[in-house]
């Protein structure tokens, strides 16, 4: 066991009291090659699951505690990519990604709770830096296969449906109201839609 600042509990500890901008209590720096003949990666984190118990799993667990109350935001992960790629790739910040042959899969999954004043599981923002862009510029890109794979199912709470996105269209389970609002979030208006 190796212990920096602390008696380690763990394979390796590391505690830094004095963290400052630029002098984070743990980096890791290099260079990726230029001509590569593979997929190579700047750190690898690789555990082995395990078992078959009823408690969660995780290769790699990132926690935030509490103590910021600033008028900034609060990040427990952030993942950052100024690398440029050509058409038709794109730059990716962050990926998530679940081949495994379970039951159910899910790529990126977001929760949010205990806020008092709202609470969103997940939030795509797209923001134009550049002038006189006229390609595709959208908060939230879904694609499905097809009907039994639609590019978006909406529930309500628990599994109910209420709607879903196919190559068809908006299918709705019911009847349903939509408010039209503006960026600020003023209501233009609502229209009554039927299943």
């Amino acid at each position: 066991r190796l212990g920096v600042n602390m008696t380690p509990t763990a394979r390796l500890d590391v505690t830094e009291p004095a963290i400052a901008v630029g002098a984070p209590a743990f980096r890791v720096q290099g260079t990726l090659p230029s001509a590569p003949n593979g997929w190579v990666r700047g750190a690898d984190i690789d555990i082995l699951s395990a078992g078959t118990g009823s408690q969660d799993q995780s290769a790699l667990y990132v926690n935030l505690q509490a103590g910021f109350s600033g008028s900034a935001y609060a990040q427990g992960l952030y993942g950052r990519n100024v690398a440029v790629t050509i058409s038709p790739y794109a730059s990716i910040g962050v990926v998530g990604y679940c081949p495994a042959a379970a039951n159910k899969n899910i790529g990126v999954m977001g929760i949010a709770l205990a806020a008092t004043s709202f609470n969103i599981g997940g939030l795509f923002s797209a923001v134009t830096a550049l002038g006189g862009i006229t390609s595709i510029q959208c908060g939230l890109h879904a694609n499905g296969s097809g009907t039994l794979a639609p590019a978006a199912v909406f529930t309500s709470v628990g599994t109910t449906e209420i709607a879903r996105l196919n190559s068809g269209g908006l299918v709705l389970a019911n009847a349903m109201n939509i408010e039209v609002a503006t960026s600020t979030g003023t209501k233009i208006g609502t229209a009554t839609t039927q299943k």
